[in-house]
């Protein structure tokens, strides 16, 4: 586990957020038992008669007897103070990026007991409360005791480490006096209002200049470009890319180089249209024969085809499936009878762009009817990493306010209601045109075949043009004849071979 010492004052406010008070209050109850001078509701107690308190702008704040004497540990953050007769206190409040458990606590507890007084001998830690773990230790006549309180937080955990120790004799009474220390330790942050904070950003409405198709708000100032871009009636590619004006962030909505898939089959196969390759059914319809991905995977695949040509080294560093985006969408295809079905998922990688390490977010959400696929919503940022939160705020800010236009949205179901009658007559000669395609196919690989059998066994093919019977010969002669009672003879120049008898030219295939 790794621990980190408060070491700077600004790092306190970390620590003083997570409510320190709590854990005393609960650590001192179950090891001392309520002292009977703590006034109920009152955290931070004054110091009385006889105590001093001793405070760090921006930092710890404790009380003690005023002939004890107190020692900040500048390096890792810690307290100390040491009494007239022998008495110590140390409090040491430490922060960890991840949460911990009971465990992990019993560990830190004893390395830490060792490394404060490695003279003494600690007993196996106990449990007596919830995020709370104790452990008593001998040294000589003395008893001491640690203590290790922690609360788990979004952020991460605040620790604090409690030690007391005097003479064995002494320990019950001096009790008290630990426990009113230890109840008014307490740290503080730096105020909120000198925390310097990025101006808010201003935005200008950006309308589609190709077909007015669409507008969202973009960032004043910023360069942008795309728009709605038309490459058939039915195949219009949404498209709109934000750069800052230092280059170094990109947001974009949609891709217009992105188009519709087609599954592969047996049939594509047939007529030579693999994976990878262009369909088309006409009418100016181009699909890429691609196996289907759901949102998740194309996220990634896109991340690592795609944003590769721009950001080198594409590492993916977190993806998830969004089944709580694509189910309620979902759900509106089904509650109108549409045979489309939605998957989303979203992946975030880090890359070197121009030389600048950069992150990267992608959001896909893919589309599947029974004969094609494509990509319904693509959202992508990339930024350095100290830029990717004004990034990922501008991305979510042209979603939120992308609107498409009432007036074009109406003329193109009007063309599209065209153009679909156009595409289902083009669907329906598909099957016609891939078995032409195959038909034409077979018959070229047949030829070859008969070529390579003819060179391997020393052959020629020919054909008698009035009945159509193909022969096979021998090879070696320019020219072949066939009498009438079929004997077929082979002549190197055009000559018949014999006049007494009647010959037919045969025609050589090549």
């Amino acid at each position: 586990m790794n621990i980190s010492y408060i070491k700077h004052k600004s790092a306190y406010k970390i620590f003083a957020a997570i409510i320190l008070a709590v854990l005393i209050t609960v650590t001192i109850f179950f090891i001392f038992g309520r002292p009977a001078f703590e006034r109920p509701g009152n955290s931070f107690v004054h110091a009385p008669a006889g105590w001093i308190k001793h405070s760090v702008k921006y930092g710890p704040s404790v009380i003690a007897p005023d002939n004890w004497r107190f020692k900040l540990d500048s390096g890792n953050g810690s307290v100390s103070l040491n009494g007239v007769n022998k008495e110590r206190a140390v409090i040491w409040p430490l922060f960890s990026a991840k949460n911990i458990n009971m465990r992990a606590a019993e560990l830190t507890l004893i390395k830490l007991g060792r490394k404060v007084w490695p003279g003494y001998e600690w007993k196996y830690p106990s449990a007596p409360s919830l995020n709370l773990i104790s452990m008593k230790g001998y040294k000589g006549k003395d008893k001491g005791i640690a203590l290790l309180t922690w609360v788990n937080t979004p952020k991460g955990t605040a620790i604090c480490i409690f030690m007391a120790s005097a003479p064995a004799k002494n320990f019950k009474a001096k009790a008290p006096v630990f426990a009113r220390i230890f109840q008014s330790f307490h740290v503080s942050g730096r105020p909120l209002a000198k925390i310097k904070r990025r101006p808010a950003i201003r935005y200008l409405t950006w309308q589609d200049p190709r077909e007015r198709a669409f507008t969202l708000q973009v960032p004043r100032s910023w360069n942008v470009a795309g728009g709605a871009y038309r490459y058939a009636p039915l195949d219009v590619r949404i498209e709109a890319r934000s750069v800052s004006p230092d280059n170094k962030i990109i947001v974009q909505l949609g891709d217009a180089d992105i188009p519709t898939y087609t599954f592969p089959n047996r049939l594509l196969s047939m007529g030579g249209f693999n994976e990878g390759s262009y369909y088309s059914p006409g009418y100016g319809l181009r699909y890429i024969v691609l196996h289907y991905m759901p949102g998740l995977e194309y996220a990634r695949y896109y991340a690592e085809n795609y944003v590769s040509g721009i950001c080198r080294g594409i590492r993916i560093t977190y993806s998830k499936n969004r089944r709580d985006i694509s189910g309620s969408i979902n759900q509106s295809y089904m509650a109108y009878n549409l045979p489309i079905r939605l998957s989303a998922g979203e992946t975030k990688f880090s890359c070197l762009r121009n030389g600048i390490a950069s992150k990267g977010y992608i959001f896909a959400g893919t589309y599947r009817t029974s004969t094609i696929w494509g990509i319904m919503y693509l959202f992508i940022a990339l930024a350095p990493p100290h830029k990717f939160n004004e990034a990922m705020a501008v991305l979510s800010h042209e979603i939120g306010t992308f609107k498409e236009n009432p007036r074009w949205a109406a003329m193109n179901e009007h063309i599209a209601s065209n153009a679909s009658k156009i595409n289902a007559e083009a669907n329906k000669k598909i099957e016609h045109m891939i078995s032409s395609s195959y038909n034409y196919r077979s018959r070229v690989m047949d030829e070859i075949a008969r070529r390579r059998e003819n060179a391997i066994l020393g052959e020629n093919d020919v054909v008698d043009t009035e009945t159509g019977v193909d022969y096979k010969v021998d090879s070696g002669s320019n020219y072949y004849w066939i009498s009438h009672d079929g004997t077929i003879v082979g002549t190197v120049t055009d000559s018949v071979p014999n006049h007494d008898v009647n010959f037919k030219k045969l025609l050589l295939r090549p």
